[in-house]
C-alpha cells in the first residue's frame, strides 16, 4: 500500500511540473468567434467585441430573444418602413432629420485635459463630425458614396447641451477612475455603471483605455433592447452599461485633428460609426457566421438580415478590392459597408435596407424611440428665480497636518443673478460653521470657493458635510442641489505602536515593490520585486507572504505599493492569482488594498496627531487651565508663523499670524468653557496641544 501511495505522489509531483506553465494575465473570460480569432491572428486587433458581449447577456438573462423571435417582432416594422420610404418623393428618404443626443465619458486616470486618455474636446468634436457625415451621406466628405444603395439615413448626432442636473454641459463627461484596470469586467460593474447618464435622455458613449482581457479590443456596443438581434432581450435590459465603449486610441478622427495618438488604420473615428451601427441595431455583412446561402425567398444572405448587402462569409479586414467570399454568385464583398472590419479609409457606405433596419429600432426599442423626443441637445434655462447648486469640487486631507482642506463649486441655476449665499459645513455631524459668500454669478455661472481648513484631531472614519442655507437673502428654491459630502479615513496611533506590513504579492510578483517614507521623504523600509508564481490544473501557487515589522519615532509616514504594470494586485482573471496588502497597528489591521493602477499611498500618523517634532521639548501653553488669557511659551525656538484654536468637534474658533512676541499673548476671554487644541506652526512643521478654558 505504501508503495503504491508513493507512485501516485510520483505521479502527481509529475503533474504539477507538467502543468506548471504561466497562465496569460487576463486571457478574455469570453471566447473569441472564429472571426475574431482569425482577424486578431493577421491584423493584431479586435476590431469588435459587439458579438462575444452578446453572448455574454444573453447567459446572463436567459430570456433574451433569438434571431427567429426578433425577425417575426421587426419584419412587420421593417416592411412599414420600406413602405413608407418608397411612398417619399426620390423613394429613398423619409423627409425627416432625427437627432440623437449624446453624452461622452472620458475616463481617465488624472491626466490633464487633452493627454493621453483625458482626450480633448477637439477631438470629441471631430468624431460627432465624422457620425454624422457618415449617417448622412454628405456630399463632399469621407461619408459620401456613389453607390446606388447607399443611403442617408437621416440621423444625425449632436453632444448634449444640458447635464442630468439642469446645469450647461459641453457633452463630455470626464471621470477621474485611477487605480482600476479596465478589463471587461471593470467595464461592465465599475465603469458604466458609475458613470451612465439616463439612456432614455443621452445616448452614451464611453472612451477609455482598455487593459486586461480588452487589451487589442477596438471597441464594442450593447444591442438595443426589445429588438433581439442575435438574441435580444424583450425587457428594458441593462440601462446602466447601455451603449457604445471604444478605446480612447480609435476616438477621433485624423481628418480634423494632428499630433494626436491613434491605433494605425483606426484613425477616422469610423469604429464609432461602426458600434453605433450595432447600438441601432445592425449586425455584421456577413451576419457572424461562415454561410453564403441566400433564403428561400431570395432576400438574404448570411444573416445580416439586409438584402442589398452582397452575400459574404467572412470580415474583410484591408481595403483591397476585389473580395468576392461567397463564389456562388457574382457579387463582391462591399468591403467599403461601416459594418465590415475594413481599416477606416476604406468605410463610406450604409444601404437602404441598413437604414430600414435602424429607423425599425429607433421608432420601436423603448431607450432608442426615448431618445427622439430628448431636449438635452438644447441650451438650458432656469426654472426658479433663486436656485444656488453646492458641490464639493476638490479636498485634500492630510493625517500629517491633521487638516481638511475643502474646496467647493457654487453654481447659479436661477433666473436672477446670485449675489450671495450662506453656506454651513460640518465634520461629523457636529456644530455648523457657516461660511458667508458674496459676488456677481449670471445663470449657468460657477466660481470655486476654499472653505477655512478644518482641524481633524481624531483617528478612524469622518464626514465633512455642505450645504447652502441661503441664497440671495432667502431660501434657495431648488434644495435637491443643496447639499454635498465626502467621507475620508486618518489613521493615527499611540506612541510605541507596533507597525507592521503584510504584502501578499500577486501572480506576476515581479512587477511589484514597496518603500515606507518618513514625512522628510526618506525612504526607511522596502520590498521587492517578487518572484513570479507557478500554476497548474490544480491552481495558482504564489510567492511567500512579506511581511514586515517596523521599529518607528512619533511622526507621519507613508507606505507606497507600486506596479510596473499598472494593474495593481488584483486585477487577474482568476482571484486566486490577486495579491493584497494590510497595514496592521497592535495586531488590528487598519487597512487593506489591492485594486490601484501603478502606485497606491497609505499614510499614518504615531504620536498625538498634529504633532512633527517642532519644538517639543520646549513649547508650552500656560496658563492651562486659562481664563481671558493663555500664552505660548516657545522657549528657545523662533518666533513660529500661525496658530489655530480649534474646539474639540475639528471647528475652528480663532486663529493668527505670529509676527512679533506680543502675539504669543492670546486673547481667551471670548472662547467658551471647554477643551480645545491650539495649533502652532512654522514652516511646513507643527505641534498641537491642549488646553482648557476655565
Amino acid at each position: 500500500m505504501r508503495k503504491i501511495t508513493f507512485l501516485l505522489l510520483l505521479l502527481f509531483a509529475g503533474c504539477l511540473q507538467s502543468f506548471g506553465q504561466q497562465k496569460k494575465k487576463n486571457t478574455t473570460p469570453l471566447t473569441l468567434n472564429s472571426e475574431n480569432q482569425n482577424f486578431k491572428q493577421e491584423f493584431g486587433f479586435v476590431r469588435c467585441l459587439s458579438s462575444e458581449n452578446e453572448e455574454r447577456l444573453q447567459e446572463l438573462s436567459p430570456n433574451r430573444l433569438t434571431t427567429e423571435e426578433f425577425e417575426a417582432w421587426i419584419a412587420p416594422k421593417v416592411k412599414e418602413i420600406k413602405k413608407r420610404i418608397l411612398a417619399s418623393p426620390n423613394n429613398k428618404t423619409m423627409g425627416t432629420v432625427v437627432t440623437i443626443p449624446v453624452v461622452v465619458h472620458v475616463i481617465h486616470d488624472g491626466d490633464a485635459e487633452g493627454v493621453d486618455e483625458n482626450i480633448s474636446y477637439e477631438r470629441v468634436a471631430s468624431q460627432i463630425t465624422v457620425l454624422n457625415e457618415d449617417y448622412r451621406r454628405m456630399v463632399g466628405t469621407p461619408g459620401y458614396n456613389d453607390n446606388e444603395v447607399g443611403a442617408d439615413i437621416e440621423v444625425e448626432f449632436c453632444l448634449a447641451q444640458t447635464a442630468p442636473d439642469g446645469t450647461l454641459t459641453d457633452g463630455i463627461d470626464r471621470v477621474n477612475l485611477s487605480g482600476h484596470t479596465w478589463n471587461q469586467s471593470n467595464v461592465e460593474s465599475v465603469l458604466k455603471p458609475t458613470t451612465y447618464w439616463d439612456p432614455t435622455l443621452y445616448f452614451n458613449i464611453w472612451t477609455c483605455e482598455f487593459g486586461g482581457n480588452l487589451n487589442g479590443v477596438l471597441g464594442y456596443a450593447q444591442f438595443p433592447n426589445s429588438s433581439g438581434l442575435g438574441g435580444l432581450s424583450t425587457n428594458y435590459g441593462n440601462a446602466d452599461t447601455d451603449g457604445v465603449i471604444l478605446d480612447w486610441r480609435c476616438f477621433g478622427s485624423t481628418d480634423y485633428i494632428s499630433g494626436e495618438t491613434f491605433f494605425s488604420g483606426y484613425d477616422k473615428g469610423r469604429t464609432l460609426t461602426h458600434e453605433i451601427g450595432h447600438a441601432l441595431g445592425l449586425r455584421h455583412i456577413w451576419g457572424d457566421n461562415s454561410s453564403c446561402t441566400i433564403s428561400s425567398d431570395g432576400t438574404d444572405s448570411g444573416q445580416d438580415y439586409c438584402p442589398d448587402t452582397p452575400p459574404a462569409s467572412q470580415s474583410n479586414g484591408s481595403c483591397a478590392t476585389p473580395i468576392n467570399s461567397c463564389t456562388n454568385d457574382d457579387q463582391n464583398d462591399m468591403v467599403e459597408n461601416y459594418m465590415d472590419y475594413t481599416y477606416d479609409t476604406c468605410m463610406n457606405i450604409f444601404t437602404q435596407d441598413q437604414k430600414s433596419r435602424i429607423l425599425a429600432v429607433l421608432e420601436n426599442s423603448p431607450r432608442r424611440a426615448s431618445l427622439l423626443t430628448s431636449t438635452v441637445c438644447s441650451v438650458p434655462g432656469p426654472d426658479q428665480d433663486n436656485n444656488g447648486k453646492l458641490e464639493i469640487d476638490t479636498y485634500s486631507a492630510s493625517v500629517c497636518d491633521s487638516d481638511l482642506d475643502v474646496n467647493l463649486k457654487l453654481t447659479n441655476l436661477g433666473s436672477i443673478d446670485l449675489t450671495s449665499a450662506t453656506i454651513s459645513y460640518t465634520l461629523d455631524e457636529g456644530t455648523a460653521n457657516t461660511y458667508s459668500w458674496t459676488g456677481t454669478l449670471a445663470y449657468g455661472d460657477s466660481q470655486e470657493i476654499t472653505l477655512p481648513t478644518t482641524g481633524v484631531y481624531n483617528s478612524g472614519d469622518h464626514t465633512f458635510e455642505v450645504s447652502i442655507s441661503t441664497v440671495n437673502g432667502i431660501a434657495d428654491e431648488n434644495t435637491e442641489n443643496d447639499t454635498d459630502s465626502i467621507e475620508f479615513s486618518f489613521y493615527s496611533f499611540e506612541s510605541n505602536s507596533d507597525i507592521s506590513l503584510e504584502l501578499q504579492p500577486d501572480y506576476y510578483g515581479y512587477e511589484t515593490t514597496w518603500e515606507l517614507t518618513d514625512s522628510d521623504g526618506n525612504v526607511l523600509y522596502n520590498g521587492g520585486p517578487y518572484e513570479q508564481g507557478s500554476s497548474n490544473i490544480f491552481g495558482y501557487y504564489l510567492d511567500d507572504l512579506d511581511a514586515q515589522n517596523f521599529t518607528l519615532e512619533d511622526g507621519c509616514y507613508t507606505l507606497t505599493v507600486f506596479d510596473s504594470s499598472g494593474d495593481g494586485l488584483c486585477s487577474n482573471e482568476d482571484s486566486d492569482a490577486d495579491g493584497y496588502f494590510s497595514l496592521i497597528a497592535n495586531g488590528e489591521t487598519f487597512y487593506t488594498g489591492c485594486e490601484f493602477s501603478n502606485e497606491l499611498s497609505v499614510s499614518f500618523y504615531l504620536g498625538t496627531m498634529g504633532t512633527d517634532k517642532f519644538g517639543l521639548d520646549t513649547i508650552s501653553l500656560y496658563p492651562n487651565p486659562a481664563s481671558n488669557v493663555l500664552n505660548i511659551n516657545i522657549g528657545n525656538n523662533d518666533l513660529p508663523d500661525h496658530y489655530t484654536i480649534y474646539n474639540t468637534l475639528g471647528q475652528r474658533v480663532l486663529e493668527s499670524n505670529i509676527s512679533s512676541e506680543s502675539d504669543l499673548q492670546i486673547n481667551t476671554s471670548a472662547i467658551a468653557t471647554g477643551i480645545y487644541i491650539v495649533k502652532i506652526t512654522s514652516g511646513n512643521q507643527s505641534t498641537a496641544m491642549q488646553f482648557i478654558k476655565k
